[in-house]
């Protein structure tokens, strides 16, 4: 067993305030290996040092969210990195659980149920069900990519970017390839097509549960889906990109009724009507923007993912 094994967390913010102090406080235990990565807005390091004297702080203001998780791997060393986002509060068994799993040389990433708390408003529940609502408890075993398990964890091809935990040494192998950053998506397909595996925890359990403005808005979500649309087709000529082009205009049908299958699990059913009509707002949007980037690239939307 891998006692020695040093974790270090980095918190990236993207609400700041009292999103940001829950975050740190359900880490109070592990604070003198937690880095936070603020954003703009949010107050100066120092200010913040002086009510959490054993969190390093990072000032991140003009950095995309890529951008800021590698400022926050940059300052750590150790084993193992993991990630959160200050909409998010770890449940009290995750940091163990994040020790368990990597007792287990096979596994380079590792990631959890995310939980979408009943007191959202009904916008970022939407967002929720279309970003996370995949890795709720019963959803994440769609995402398996094999039927064995390594020490009884599932080994799945996706992780959510707001729970997950790398080794550091596999994961820099991999980020000084490019000068994007960590976007979970494309580091994690290059560690799957190396070879490595990504595991499933249930007990790695977080709890979305902080309303994000910038992240539910319709415009952000056009850029992400523009970020995701430019990787699918990197590489890959214009006829490729074309016909990627004409799929997407069945996108949005097709990624709202994922979504609302997620959403009947992940929240109650008195909710679903009004998150209904918010889901199919925002998958329409990212739609829009996945199109976008098949024919165009991502331009400018990395610089936008704050």
């Amino acid at each position: 067993m891998q006692k020695d094994l040093e974790i270090n967390v980095i918190i990236v913010a993207l609400v700041g305030g009292e999103a940001l102090e829950s975050c740190i406080q359900s880490l109070i235990s592990i604070r003198e290996r937690c880095v936070v990565v603020l954003g703009g807005d949010m107050g100066n390091t120092s200010m913040w040092e002086r009510h959490y004297p054993k969190v390093k702080f990072l000032e991140g203001e003009h950095l995309p969210v890529p951008l800021k998780r590698r400022l926050g791997i940059d300052a750590v060393e150790g084993d193992v990195v993991a990630l959160l986002e200050d909409t998010s509060v770890p449940d009290k068994g995750w940091l163990n659980s994040i020790r368990l799993a990597f007792e287990d040389n096979r596994i380079t990433a590792v990631g959890g149920p995310v939980l979408i708390s009943p007191s959202l408003p009904m916008k970022f529940k939407a967002l929720a069900c279309g970003e996370y609502g995949r890795f709720h408890p019963h959803r994440f075993a769609l995402l398996a990519t094999a039927k064995e398990t390594i020490r009884g964890l599932m080994v799945v091809s996706r992780l959510p970017g707001n729970n997950l935990a790398y080794r550091r040494g596999d994961l820099m192998k991999v980020l000084d390839q490019s000068d994007k950053g960590l976007i979970e998506g494309e580091v994690n397909d290059i560690l799957l097509k190396s070879g490595h595996h990504l595991a499933f925890h249930p007990d790695m359990k977080v709890i979305y549960s902080v309303a994000d403005e910038y992240g539910a808005s319709l415009k952000t979500r056009v850029q992400h889906g523009r970020i995701y649309g430019s990787n699918r087709v990197k590489g890959c000529g214009r006829i490729v990109r074309f016909v990627c082009f004409i799929k997407s205009f069945i996108l949005p049908a097709v990624l709202s009724g994922r979504a609302i299958i997620n959403m009947k699990y992940a929240i109650k059913p008195s909710s679903w009507l009004s998150v209904l009509f918010w889901i199919c707002l925002m998958e329409s949007a990212w739609a829009c923007g996945e199109a976008m980037g098949y024919l165009m690239g991502e331009g400018r939307s990395i610089e936008a993912w704050r």
